[in-house]
């Protein structure tokens, strides 16, 4: 059976308009202070932040779920064969 999610496209200017309950980082390398700030703040307001591959924070929360491999280079990589 298929789930069918809805998502959103986060950027860096819409970051703090976005009110989601679950936040996807993939292989962020790169964050600003602000950015850091701001995803450290909604993980602690209870949110979901997932990030996979490079792990661009440093606050240690429950509600961050970390995956060191990100599973998108994985599948990426069988699909090209």
């Amino acid at each position: 059976m298929q789930f069918h999610r809805e998502f959103q496209i986060v950027t860096p200017r819409t970051l703090r308009e976005f009110h989601g309950e679950a936040l996807v980082l993939p292989d962020v390398r790169i964050l600003s202070t602000d950015e850091r700030a701001l995803l450290e703040q909604y993980a602690g307001g209870g949110k979901k932040l997932i990030i996979t591959g490079n792990n661009p924070l440093e606050a240690d929360n429950q509600r961050i779920v970390r995956f060191s491999a990100c599973p998108g280079k994985g599948i990426h990589r069988i699909a090209r064969g």
